[in-house]
């Protein structure tokens, strides 16, 4: 770079400033012309860490007790680079949740090397997911809700999202949102041929009726419809009638009134990685046609043959369920949250809760009955709480 030409003058008697710049290439100082250099050492670890608390401040390393241990290993990862060290610590001096921080060192250490051995970490993906969110909150595109679990969405920019996603609103069927619209019956099913995401949560829909077909969905949403209590007919034949749903990766249903789901037809949706059935009323019994249906012991059957799966959200209406669900080698590590819920029911709940990990219990000591209606928050490697209420308002998790 010619610095004449960029209007810095020579130094002089009357011009005595002094230019500083940074380079890692020794040959570029020989180029400029640079008078000293000095060489940049890392930092020791002391230095390091309180240069890295400067930049990113009180307010952030204070809003969560997990987040000073995370701060260290977000610091440590810099290995002591200065440059490294603030342009870090700047860019975490807004990030107030331990998932933000998670994601941070995750971001560090994954290089494309590796890349191949993080696909199956939902854990880390998990992290992300909550990265992006509050990377929303904080350009105003997404609302804080006074429950920490939940953000809430301006309908000006919902409608600005969706437009952007259906490619500037030329392909509008390729989403399908009609989230408390009073809905008591599901939209046409011509509307679904071409879309890939659906929600029709929070309505009052009592039946899907009629065999729809949408090669390309990959998300229905029936959460809080608390009417619904059948699927049709159709859909008992899933297999054949419904072959068309190979992409289907996320299934909710969760605080309906369903009453009965045909067996064999979650093991049918080979792509599911998401099934949300929590508190949607499902208990043992037998479907008209003598067709088994959930509650029994081919729920977990039929749920550990998905072979995606990594979110898991249900509910169980038996003890001999329970400890099923318990004997399973895959199905406590994606439970986000189950339900144990039946009247006059007692489930034992002793030394085998405790082959599943948790970060705050390390064992369930002793034996506890649990009669009546009853959720278990489950116990799974990315779960930060543990606890059995009684649930009498049917509350209903993420």
């Amino acid at each position: 770079m010619d610095l004449l030409e960029v209007g810095i003058p020579p130094p002089d008697q009357q011009n005595k400033s002094k230019l500083i710049f940074n380079t890692r290439s020794l040959d570029l100082c020989g180029q400029m012309g640079a008078h000293k250099k000095i060489q940049v050492k890392s930092l020791a670890w002391k230095d390091s860490w309180d240069l890295f608390q400067k930049y990113v401040g009180t307010d952030a390393l204070n809003s969560d007790p997990e987040i000073p241990e995370l701060a260290e290993m977000v610091a440590k990862e810099c290995c002591g680079l200065p440059l490294a060290i603030i342009t870090i610590g700047r860019a975490m001096a807004s990030k107030v949740t331990p998932q933000d921080w998670k994601h941070a060192i995750r971001v560090l250490q994954t290089c494309a090397s590796n890349f191949p051995d993080e696909f199956d970490d939902t854990d880390g993906a998990r992290n992300q997911g909550f990265n992006i969110i509050s990377t929303l909150v904080h350009a105003c595109l997404l609302e804080e809700s006074s429950n920490t679990r939940f953000v809430k969405f301006h309908d000006v920019v919902r409608d600005m999202a969706l437009w952007i996603a259906s490619e500037m609103g030329e392909m509008k069927g390729k989403f399908l949102v009609q989230t408390s619209a009073g809905l008591t019956q599901a939209p046409d099913f011509v509307k679904w041929t071409t879309t890939e995401r659906i929600s029709l949560m929070n309505n009052r829909i009592e039946k899907l009726t009629g065999s729809p077909t949408c090669p390309n969905l990959s998300m229905l949403l029936l959460d809080l419809n608390s009417d619904l209590q059948m699927i049709s007919n159709e859909i008992k034949k899933l297999p054949i009638e419904m072959k068309n749903l190979v992409q289907l990766k996320t299934l909710r249903l969760c605080s309906s009134k369903l009453s009965s789901i045909p067996r064999g037809l979650i093991s049918s949706l080979l792509m599911l990685q998401g099934v949300g059935m929590y508190n949607c009323g499902l208990y043992d019994q037998v479907a008209e046609g003598g067709v088994e249906s959930y509650g029994n012991e081919s729920l977990v059957e039929e749920l550990e043959s998905l072979k995606y799966l990594t979110d898991l959200t249900f509910t169980i209406a038996s003890a001999s369920v329970f400890k099923r669900f318990l004997s399973s080698r895959k199905l406590p590590s994606c439970t986000h949250a189950i339900c144990l819920e039946k009247e006059d029911t007692e489930m034992g709940l002793g030394q085998q809760s405790s082959r599943t990990p948790s970060p705050t219990t390390k064992r369930v000591e002793g034996e506890t009955r649990c009669r009546g209606p009853y959720f278990l928050l489950f116990l799974s490697p990315s779960s930060s709480s543990f606890g059995i209420h009684q649930s009498s308002n049917n509350p209903s998790p993420l």
